[in-house]
């Protein structure tokens, strides 16, 4: 057991713990640390992805754009693209604001109906 607290502490005290918890873009870069600490945030590109390939788009941005068509903030100035939906962050993800809401909600049919609306695809209920 001791053993176990030990290297606990010192993976703590060496390590980079905000890993643990930082989101990871397509490129594994670790959103928010490194030479990624002023884009804390991902954007995953629903409707370029399909579901398998939902993270092999993603990005680590500035800020979650408040407003459909605004543009993404990425690092080097490289171009995200533009938001097509109202965005939000909600752990560091930036998800379509109607699609949290209705998460946060509990609302399970208005989820599934905005997830058919950008995947463009049957979701199973």
């Amino acid at each position: 057991m001791y053993i176990l607290v030990g290297f606990g502490m010192y993976g703590f005290i060496k390590g980079e713990p905000k890993k643990l918890f930082a989101p990871l873009d397509a490129s594994n870069n670790f959103c928010g640390v490194g030479d990624y600490k002023d884009f804390p945030r991902m954007t995953i590109n629903l409707k370029k992805a399909t579901v398998n390939e939902i993270f092999g788009n993603s990005e680590c941005v500035k800020e979650c754009p408040a407003e459909k068509d605004a543009p993404y903030v990425c690092k080097d100035g490289k171009d995200c693209g533009l938001a097509e939906h109202e965005m939000t962050n909600v752990a560091n993800f930036c998800l379509p604001k109607k699609l949290s809401t209705s998460l946060a909600g509990g609302d399970d049919n208005a989820a599934i109906e905005m997830l058919r609306d950008v995947l463009h695809a049957d979701v199973v209920e």
